[in-house]
């Protein structure tokens, strides 16, 4: 029997140009003991075809807007034609994509993890 050598498939390049709405929820928990702040999140992009793309952000360190930095970061590495001056998530607005935040501050820590298991 003859094995094949199929290489993996490419992935999909979608280009930034595709994106039309990008929405992030977010929740929060601050550990009182230690003094830190830690969040989950889920970013869902509605491309212009009418498809969603989801990018889950598992449990993890960071404080304030932290959150919308690292989403911008995994839309930058998903995305073919990022901008390069686009270094801050409000900026996106800039390229004619609507943006939603939804924050839930008071979260328990158990609720960050049920929210977006790790992988």
């Amino acid at each position: 029997m003859e094995l094949l050598n199929n290489p993996a498939p490419e992935p999909q390049t979608i280009e930034f140009s595709a994106i039309k709405e990008v929405k992030i929820h977010c929740k929060k928990w601050y550990d009182e003991t230690y003094g830190n702040s830690y969040f989950a999140a889920i970013v869902t992009i509605a491309h212009k075809s009418g498809t969603d793309k989801t990018i889950n952000l598992p449990f993890q360190y960071g404080y304030d807007d932290h959150y919308k930095d690292v989403a911008l970061n995994k839309i930058r590495a998903t995305y073919a034609e990022f901008p390069e001056e686009l270094g801050v998530f409000w900026k996106i607005r800039k390229y004619g994509i609507a943006c939603t935040t939804i924050v839930d501050d008071e979260c328990s820590k158990k609720e960050l993890l049920e929210f977006v298991p790790a992988n």
